[in-house]
């Protein structure tokens, strides 16, 4: 469990306690205890035990830093219980768990209606509803028609193919010369794609591809503007190029990533190897390795995988990020643009992990309570205070 992710959960469990939480939030937190199954186990022995309201009562006067390995060392004492089968427990045992729960899902302070009462009140201001990124793309073909894609259609090879049969709706056009088409991945969208050769290509949203309906016999070459996740198909004698703005990748069958925003140029390896390089350097990467693009050159340094192919596997995750990364990567997933009243707000670090399947109200809930910053929208535009 992640701390800064807990101590919302801890404020949807207050919420819970007094009655004012929405169905969504309940949703929301009843999807986040499906995620964290170790909790469960706590809850079961505190409260079979008859031990929890002692320990609350005793961790009140604590130092709240030590009450949850407290908690954790007097649950580890053996007791003489069966087995439990099924851990729905009566309601308001389950009320009295929650509550001690609480004490370390909050480190800065002890939770008191005060506190509880102003994140409601944070939360309240948020008249933001922007929902998450759906899948779909707009591809601009060679000869200048625009073809919508949905979730219901996908791009593999040379052909764009329907729904459910996927049946074949439109082929791309074939010609003797290398001609492109542009896939255009745009704010609140995401994209998956099929190249002719077999490679998969994942974009992230506010991100575009170009790519022929066929590769020649000595390269297959890409562009990219924004991020991808590839899984290159391995053909041995026939290099796979990605091209961007600050530089370019040579792979032969790899996996990994490439996050290429303005003049920001950086990759991580999942498998294989890479060749990364510009006019004024070229490196060389092993399997958990990532290179960043800084003063001109590429620095190697080891990959957190779990953090950079977070967005392809549908997650937030952010570690001691700055508020400009984050509010990038956001404004992005929910077509939004942040706008801050004191710009040195943007060195504000975060961390914490979350779905990206919530809405953008319940996501800056989270950073707000962690940072104590209020958030206004003014249409697409959410002032940051």
């Amino acid at each position: 469990m992640k701390e800064t992710n807990s101590q919302y959960f801890a404020q949807l469990f207050f919420k819970l306690l007094q009655g004012q939480i929405s169905p969504a939030e309940s949703q929301l937190l009843m999807h986040w205890l499906e995620e964290n199954p170790d909790v469960f186990p706590f809850l079961r022995e505190k409260i079979y035990s008859g031990q929890l309201e002692k320990d609350f009562d005793f961790l009140k006067d604590l130092d709240k830093s030590k009450n949850w390995e407290l908690l954790k060392k007097n649950s580890h004492k053996k007791l003489v219980i069966k087995s439990i089968r099924y851990w729905i427990l009566p309601l308001a045992a389950c009320l009295i768990c929650v509550i001690g729960i609480c004490y370390y899902f909050i480190p800065y302070e002890k939770p008191t209606i005060n506190s509880v009462n102003d994140f409601h009140k944070r939360s309240n201001k948020l008249k933001v509803e922007s929902l998450p990124a759906l899948e779909g793309a707009e591809l601009l073909l060679s000869s200048g028609q625009a073809v919508i894609l949905s979730n219901e259609s996908q791009v593999k090879g040379n052909e764009i193919l329907g729904s459910s049969d996927l049946d074949t709706i439109a082929h791309l056009p074939q010609s003797n010369s290398i001609e492109y088409h542009t896939l255009f991945v745009k704010k609140a969208q995401f994209y998956k794609i099929q190249l002719q050769d077999g490679t998969l290509v994942w974009l992230n949203a506010n991100s575009q591809l170009d790519f022929p309906s066929a590769f020649d016999q000595q390269h297959r070459t890409v562009k990219l503007k924004g991020e991808a996740y590839f899984e290159v198909a391995h053909q041995k004698n026939v290099p796979f190029y990605v091209l961007c703005t600050t530089g370019k990748i040579k792979v032969l069958g790899t996996k990994f990533s490439v996050k290429n925003r303005n003049a920001n140029l950086e990759s991580s390896l999942l498998s294989g190897s890479i060749q990364i390089e510009n006019q004024l350097d070229q490196k060389l990467l092993s399997p958990n390795q990532k290179a960043i693009l800084r003063n001109g050159k590429f620095q190697i340094v080891p990959a957190d995988l779990e953090k950079d192919l977070a967005w392809k596997n549908n997650r937030f995750i952010f570690k001691n990020d700055k508020l400009r990364t984050i509010f990038q990567e956001l404004g992005d997933w929910y077509n939004v643009e942040f706008s801050l009243a004191d710009v040195h707000d943007f060195d504000i670090s975060f961390s914490g992990e979350f779905s990206r399947k919530i809405t953008l109200s319940q996501a800056l809930s989270i950073i707000g309570f962690s940072t104590k910053l209020d958030f206004q929208q003014e249409q697409h535009i959410i002032h940051v205070q």
